[in-house]
């Protein structure tokens, strides 16, 4: 996970051949944690952001 806030976080992918370890993709994706009743942005579960290192490679 690259970042974290109180309501969303940033994680990266890459994506390796496995015979060569050609780099083939590289993505970013933003996540937000959101009240499934309402719509409305939640602060993050204290257990989410404790499960992840931040600013891993």
């Amino acid at each position: 996970m690259a970042d974290m806030n109180k309501v969303s976080s940033t994680r990266r992918y890459k994506i390796f051949r496995a015979g060569d370890a050609v780099l083939l993709a590289s993505a970013a994706t933003q996540w937000a944690f959101v009240e499934y009743a309402n719509g409305s942005l939640r602060c993050s579960p204290e257990e989410v952001w404790r499960s992840f290192e931040i600013g891993a490679k």
